[in-house]
C-alpha cells in the first residue's frame, strides 16, 4: 500500500491504514476514516460498496468532498486529495 491513506475489505471487515501516507498529511487522518466507512455502510446495507453516485452523495451529505485521483503539492501523487491537503 504506496500510494493510499486507506483501503478497505468490507466482506472481512478490516480497515488497512497506511501509517506513511497519513504522517504525510495527519490533518486528513478522520477524513480518511470516514470515507472507508462509508464503504463499509454500503457494504452492510447490500449496496455496491465503490465509489458509486450514492457514496458522492455520503461524503457530501456529511461535508466531505470527495476526488478521487487527486493530487496535492505536498505529497507526490496521492490516490485521493482531502480538504487541507494541499
Amino acid at each position: 500500500m504506496r500510494s493510499v491513506a486507506a483501503r478497505i475489505y468490507p466482506a472481512r471487515r478490516v480497515l488497512e491504514l497506511n501509517p506513511h501516507r497519513l504522517a504525510q498529511l495527519p490533518e486528513t487522518r478522520s477524513e480518511t476514516v470516514f470515507h472507508e466507512l462509508i464503504h463499509v455502510w454500503l457494504y452492510v446495507q447490500g449496496l455496491a460498496a465503490g465509489h458509486t453516485a450514492l457514496f458522492r452523495g455520503k461524503m457530501a451529505e456529511r461535508g466531505h468532498a470527495h476526488t478521487r485521483y487527486g493530487r496535492a503539492a505536498d505529497v507526490q501523487c496521492p490516490r485521493h486529495e482531502y480538504p487541507g491537503s494541499s
